[in-house]
């Protein structure tokens, strides 16, 4: 037998249910809605009498140093006949709104501290329908898509991440340093040598304006020795986007900065500009009929072709990927 207790306010025995969480009638059998009806199943049910025209609070929950800060259930709509849920909060003495994640037991480990997981009512993944969209009155500010698209300032976003911050035609540009080699590599002997190389992957430059920016540094040996530095986008075809002789009988630093831009899924255009110090040759190169396949690796190249091993030595090749010119 369910063992007998006493509610001091009711002060009527009743046998304790096995729902958590309950309100007993005087009789003991039943529990209470906070409408005043009566059983529902064991549930605690909260239906808020309607407000024309106001936000009606379903419950409070609060302490009593709180200082005027809560944790609110309430409609988000003034208007009637809507009932739009929301979990409101305020620290007060912040002057901030704010949900923290607490009592994590281990900080280990690779399961994430937050899920969000947004299903149909059958179960089933979203495929359609943006996940989350973040706003402020009303407006969005941020939304992602089912198929993981993120816009940013952008509501209909076009790619893994969107930016919009301004007017329709200010977008912000992405990308950055997607490859860095500092290895010291010189030439050997007399034939064209690579120095250092990056295979770029696959569809990288994926729409047309997307492009590819390049840096390698070096030096050059004190001898009067013949000297050619290449840039070159592809191992075969229309390959060679700059070809540039250094002669000088001194040693010396060199840089050389260029860039590849997609205008088509095998075509590029390409150019670049070597800067000698200790009065090196400098000059500049453009290849406008680039002709690599984009959907396959290819190989950048930074050569050197000279006389005697190394003539030519190359010291860092950095590369970077833009989103738009």
């Amino acid at each position: 037998m369910p063992k007998k207790r006493v509610i001091p306010a009711i002060n009527q025995p009743y046998s304790a249910p096995s729902s958590a969480i309950f309100i007993a009638t005087a009789e003991g059998a039943d529990y209470l809605k906070t409408d005043g009806s009566r059983t529902l199943n064991g549930r605690l049910t909260l239906v808020q009498q309607a407000a024309d025209g106001a936000i009606e609070i379903l419950a409070t929950f609060s302490v009593a140093d709180g200082a005027g800060s809560y944790l609110r259930i309430e409609n988000a709509t003034t208007a009637n006949n809507v009932f739009v849920p929301v979990l409101a909060t305020l620290q007060a003495e912040a002057e901030i709104s704010r949900f923290d994640l607490a009592r994590i037991g281990l900080d280990t480990g690779s399961n994430p501290c937050i899920v969000m997981d947004a299903r149909t009512g059958a179960g089933a993944a979203v495929t359609t329908r943006p996940i989350i969209d973040w706003r402020t009155a009303g407006a969005s500010l941020m939304i992602l898509t089912a198929d993981g698209q993120l816009g940013i300032g952008e509501t209909s976003p076009t790619g893994i991440l969107s930016i919009r911050p301004g007017a329709a035609n200010y977008h912000a540009n992405v990308g950055g340093v997607i490859y860095t080699d500092t290895t010291h590599n010189g030439n050997t002997g007399s034939g064209e040598d690579i120095l250092l190389a990056f295979s770029v992957p696959a569809d990288t430059l994926s729409v047309n304006d997307q492009s590819l920016w390049f840096e390698a540094a070096g030096s050059t040996a004190n001898n009067a020795n013949s000297k050619t530095l290449r840039a070159r986008f592809g191992s075969s075809g229309t390959s060679l986007i700059i070809s540039q002789v250094m002669t000088v009988s001194v040693s010396g630093r060199w840089i050389l900065r260029g860039r590849v831009f997609r205008t088509g899924a095998s075509s590029q255009v390409g150019y670049a500009a070597l800067n000698g110090g200790n009065g090196q040759d400098s000059g500049a190169g453009m290849e406008p009929d680039l002709n690599q396949d984009l959907t396959g690796t290819v190989s950048l190249r930074i050569t050197a072709q000279a006389v005697a091993d190394n003539d030519v030595t190359i010291e860092s090749l950095i590369v970077g990927w833009d989103d738009k010119r």
